[in-house]
């Protein structure tokens, strides 16, 4: 299980550099180091049997997941006789002049449907992973620990390309495809996925710090004593997470992503107050914690807002023609509402729905809501099964928190993350990025395991 542990810590370090593993090659080192690490986890021995997780917290989402998946390989086969494929199969081949094909796949982008599903297999299985590792505590506390480091070393990357004024992104100019002038993007090439990493390390720095100034207001006396204690801890000997901390943070501002700054200060929010209402801990540290916080932070917001009000004002808070994206989306999913149009194949068929006009434009990459793409790509049935699996394993998470006495961290900063990916993808495909979607995957299996009390195992 130590192999498949520091694999695991391997391939968080991986993903995010080459521009956030999107593109395949490097997207696929990432799934290889994954299968790497299910295969050490598969086969370990040990002298103590491991520890896992009851069947009960298994059951369900991987079967409801394990369905989804297989509908979406089969999707990709050409195995579909005519008035079960995609009818853009029989329209291409007049187009063409040729015969229409007897057998082809629903999937209007078979080999968009296949990467997108081998992704999507590769996602569970870091998840498996990370909740199977996680269930020993010290593992859980060090693979959060690496993640908030790595994310705090994109942010510092980040700022230091965007300070230089480089218009490269490992020597990928940002002009084309990217067009993120003025915006910090990171290693990601994409301002709204990089908004959206940064916010998972805001969440796990402030879990952190509360959790650290909890402790120190236990181990002092009450009134003066103990506030004069937290200060001097908070400035001392945890002043590394503060000033990583408000790194990232000047990072997801220079974004300038509305929706990932918006909901990453709302999931800071949500996060404070779930510490301080936790019927098992001790609030005060966290009001203190509230008044330390807005005059160490200020800095990161104060110096730069500008850039992001400046787009809200322009743009207001949805961009132009949003809404024509999400009118052919949805007029997509009308024209195969149960058989899906493939899993992944939304570029393949986006402009089919676009007039001459918008085709000039540019094209379509996403639907700019990762819900209504995976709904529109599986069909309402197969989609309705993964987010149900994404719904139990989000539902034991946030039950687990509140359940907890000890640790309970884990499953707060898991539940914020997942919660406000959730929300964010209705207005984008946050994890569309695979370095944000093998990162979640990460602090959602850690926060999975320490959903249970060990006594319960």
């Amino acid at each position: 299980m130590a192999l498949a542990y520091y694999t695991l810590i391997l391939l968080v370090l991986w993903v995010p550099w080459p521009l956030a593993s999107y593109r395949p090659g490097h997207a696929g080192i990432g799934i290889a180091l994954t299968g790497f690490a299910l295969l050490c986890a598969t086969f370990s021995t040990g002298h103590a049997p491991q520890k896992t997780l009851p069947v009960d917290y298994w059951r369900w989402p991987v079967l409801l997941f394990s369905l989804a998946l297989a509908w979406a390989v089969l999707q990709s086969l050409p195995i579909w006789p005519e008035g079960v494929y995609h009818p853009l199969w029989a329209e291409a081949a007049a187009a063409l002049g040729r015969a229409v094909p007897g057998f082809a796949p629903i999937s209007a982008g078979p080999g968009y449907t296949q990467e997108a599903a081998l992704r999507l297999a590769a996602y569970g299985a870091c998840f498996w992973l990370a909740s199977r590792i996680a269930i020993d505590e010290s593992k859980a506390a060090g693979l959060l620990k690496i993640v908030f480091a790595v994310i705090t070393l994109t942010a510092v990357a980040g700022l230091i390309l965007e300070a230089a004024g480089s218009l490269d992104i490992f020597f990928e100019s940002k002009k084309k495809p990217h067009g993120y002038f003025g915006r910090l993007t990171g290693p990601f090439g994409n301002a709204n996925m990089f908004a959206f990493y940064l916010g998972m390390g805001a969440f796990i720095g402030t879990a952190l710090l509360y959790r650290a100034l909890h402790r120190a207001a236990q181990h002092s006396d009450i009134g003066r004593v103990r506030a004069a204690h937290i200060i001097t801890q908070l400035f001392t000997r945890h002043i590394v997470i503060v000033l990583a901390l408000l790194v990232i943070l000047i990072a997801l501002v220079l974004t300038a992503s509305r929706a990932g700054v918006m909901l990453s200060a709302a999931g800071l929010m949500v996060l404070t107050l779930s510490f301080a209402v936790h019927r098992r801990i001790n609030w005060r540290p966290v009001v203190t914690g509230l008044i330390l916080f807005p005059l160490v932070l200020a800095p990161a917001f104060t110096a730069n807002t500008d850039l992001l009000e400046t787009r809200i004002e322009r743009d207001g808070l949805t961009s132009d023609g949003r809404e024509d994206i999400y009118a052919g989306a949805w007029q997509l999913f009308e024209s195969a509402p149960y058989l899906g149009v493939g899993y992944g194949a939304y570029r393949d068929v986006a402009d089919s729905t676009r007039s001459v006009e918008t085709l000039f434009a540019g094209r379509l990459y996403y639907a700019h809501s990762a819900w209504l793409e995976a709904l529109l790509g599986l069909g309402a049935p197969a989609a309705a099964l993964l987010f149900a699996a994404l719904m139990f394993v989000g539902v034991q998470i946030w039950r687990g928190y509140w359940r907890r006495q000890r640790n309970s961290h884990y499953a707060l900063i898991a539940a914020i993350s997942a919660t406000i990916c959730a929300l964010h993808s209705f207005v984008e495909g946050p994890t569309q990025a695979p370095a944000a979607a093998f990162t979640l995957a990460v602090i959602m299996g850690v926060g999975y395991a320490q959903s249970v009390s060990s006594r319960e195992l």
